[in-house]
């Protein structure tokens, strides 16, 4: 089958999403109810789960074995233990953390720890 035709057919509806034989519009993997709950979690369900995601597991495992509180910077390979891979730094990794933690200090949680992290 040629590309361009395998495009047109029926992959345009799997990219603006369709609706299936129980009312949802589905895009991907996720399904939108009438009743507006996405993936069959409310909005307020989904926002709770992403912020214990982030406030409750993320952020405590990454101060704790991901920030170099010794030199300043971030370890980046650690296990998901938290046991250090490698001791290597990478530029690319050192300004994702800076623009993490100070994105997080500027648009969600204006705590002073963040923006000291991000300035170490």
């Amino acid at each position: 089958m040629k590309r361009r035709s395998f495009i047109g057919t029926g992959s345009a509806a799997l990219l603006a999403g369709t609706v299936n034989g129980c009312g949802e519009k589905t895009t991907g993997n996720l399904s939108v109810s009438e009743n507006g709950n996405l993936a069959g979690y409310s909005l307020e369900e989904l926002r709770e789960q992403f912020r214990h995601d982030l406030f409750d597991e993320f952020l405590p495992f990454a101060v704790k074995y991901v920030v170099d509180n010794e030199y300043g910077g971030f370890m980046c390979n650690a296990d998901r233990d938290g046991t250090r891979v490698s001791t290597d730094k990478s530029t690319w990794n050192e300004g994702r953390g800076i623009w993490v933690f100070s994105y997080l200090y500027n648009n969600v949680d204006p705590d002073p720890k963040w923006l000291e992290i991000a300035g170490k």
